[in-house]
Order: C-alpha cells, then structure tokens, then sequence
C-alpha cells in the first residue's frame, strides 16, 4: 500500500491541495491521500489559525466525493505541538507493515525541514512529495539539507 500523507494547517484548505493530491494519487500510485490538520503547528505561532475542528469540517466537505482522499484527527489526539514525526511514527506503528508512506508538504513549508521536530529521523522513514507553487523561488535542495542528506534526492 501507498498513501500519501498531506499535513498542513489546511486554513482553508482549497482547490489547490486537492488538485495536487489527485496529481500525486496519479503520479506516484498511492492508493490514499490523507489531509491531516495540525491541530497546534510549530511553526505558524505569530498567526491566528481557525480553531481545529472548522479546519477539520472544511476539509470533510472538500473531500467527500473523492473516495481517494480521507483525513485524520491524529494530530489533535495528541497534546502539544504537531509534529510530524509523531504522525509518520503513528501510521506506520498502526497500519499494515507494508505501507509505504509519501509525507506531502509545499516547498515553502520544506525550506524550512531542518527546523522541523526529528527532521533527519523524518527524512528516513518516509518519502517526500513537495509541491511547488507558480510564482516561488525553488533554489533546490542544496540550499536547505546538507550535502550528504541532499544527494539523496
């Protein structure tokens, strides 16, 4: 099984995650995409973000007629901060041992990977899909990992 993992705050969540979702399900054959909100995210704390469960209903009535796409309350089951490690550690400590997980972020939110939680321990469990936005300066990875990390990809 392949599924892609899509974290984000998701405030709101719009045409442009799901279209990319469905580009991916098509791109890399994964059999699910699933939207997980993060419930505190650590990296968005000077902003006011939409309480949790608005963000979690937007995205059930966006995602409702696409049976490909499912979401996860994972991250607010947890107290404290979302981190993503957790949430890759949680499905594949709780599904199927040949689940192949694709965690799916923007670039602006990859640039900054090595501030995330556990980011090395992350980049070894799953695969990553960042998606580009028109418009934004992708400077390619030798900028963000070091050079041994980022000749991996």
């Amino acid at each position: 099984m392949k599924w892609g993992l899509f974290g984000g705050t998701f405030d709101p969540v719009h045409f442009g995650h799901l279209r990319a979702s469905q580009e991916l399900i098509e791109l890399l054959n994964l059999d699910r995409v699933i939207f997980i909100p993060a419930a505190e995210p650590p990296h968005k704390t000077a902003r006011v973000i939409t309480p949790f469960e608005h963000r979690l209903q937007m995205i059930r009535l966006a995602i409702e007629d696409n049976d490909q796409f499912s979401f996860s309350d994972v991250e607010n089951l947890r107290p404290g901060k979302s981190y993503s490690i957790n949430t890759v550690q949680y499905f594949l400590g709780t599904q199927n041992k040949n689940l192949e997980l694709y965690f799916i972020t923007g670039q602006d939110a990859f640039d900054a990977i090595t501030t995330w939680h556990k980011w090395g321990k992350l980049l070894s469990l799953c695969h990553f899909a960042v998606m580009t936005r028109p418009g934004y300066d992708n400077k390619g990875l030798a900028h963000i990992l070091p050079q041994d990390i980022a000749a991996r990809f």
